[in-house]
């Protein structure tokens, strides 16, 4: 039941199964912090903000801390839903102390220069987007938050050079050609 449920969370195909099956695997007594946290991505995906919240936040207390990919994407997911849920002072919190685990995480500062640009903070935005391609400038998602960031503050010339270097890095994003088109 795990694995099917975490299939189908990562497939994105029929994503109610895939809660079905999580949940199944639950009620029978399945526990385990991987099930805490494909049970969060799969309620995430449902827009069921405040319960996969919980189960993010339940995987991490239950990690071993060997785990670091898991863990921070669990991160990445309470901070996901804190957003979705329009808590975005926890969204904001739950990012910059992860930061100490996670130190230079492209992953972590693109979700955050997202919520600093829900809050209102362009330069914010902006800064951790800059901090996310200094850091790693290979990264897709760290060109594509920088792209946004200053799309959002008005400069479009800027952006475009940084929608330029993240289709250079992904050729194959059909969103970023898109875009430049």
């Amino acid at each position: 039941l795990l694995t099917a449920g975490r299939v189908g969370v990562m497939a994105g195909i029929q994503p109610e199964a895939a809660l079905r099956a999580l949940s199944q695997a639950d009620a029978v007594g399945l526990s385990s912090p991987e099930l805490d946290f494909w049970l969060g991505r799969a309620l995430e995906s449902d827009g069921q903000f405040e319960p996969a919240m919980v189960r993010f936040e339940q995987a991490l207390a239950r990690l071993p801390v060997e785990l670091v990919e898991l863990r921070e994407a669990a991160t990445l997911g309470v901070a996901r839903c804190a957003l979705g849920a329009g808590q975005i002072s926890l969204a904001l919190t739950t990012l910059e102390s992860a930061l100490g685990w996670f130190s230079g995480s492209t992953e972590i500062l693109a979700l955050m220069s997202k919520i600093y640009q829900a809050a209102h903070l362009p330069e914010k935005a902006i800064e951790v987007a800059r901090q996310a391609v200094q850091g790693n400038s290979e990264s897709v998602a760290g060109w594509g938050a920088l792209r946004k960031a200053l799309a959002s503050s008005g400069d479009f010339e800027a952006a475009r050079q940084a929608l330029l270097e993240m289709s250079s890095r992904d050729p194959t994003s059909t969103a970023a050609w898109l875009e430049l088109a």
